[in-house]
């Protein structure tokens, strides 16, 4: 598994090397669970592309009332 120090550098990564590679008649479901054991710059998702692909789903798992990460 790869590490990202830079979150953009991620964030790029995503966008247009793994999303894009997915084919229509394909289907990609990301998981990312427990996000709020993350750094708390990390909480906004910013990290995440804006947009996915009609063919890929993002699911996110937190704890509700841990550092307003719903809000």
């Amino acid at each position: 598994m790869q590490s990202y120090p830079d979150v953009q550098q991620l964030r790029h990564q995503l966008a247009n090397d793994l999303l894009i590679r997915i084919p229509d008649d394909e289907y990609l479901i990301i998981l990312l669970d427990s996000i709020d054991q993350l750094e708390t710059d990390a909480y906004d998702c910013h990290w995440l592309p804006g947009l996915f692909p009609h063919n890929v789903k993002c699911i996110v798992s937190t704890l509700p009332d841990h550092g307003n990460i719903l809000s």
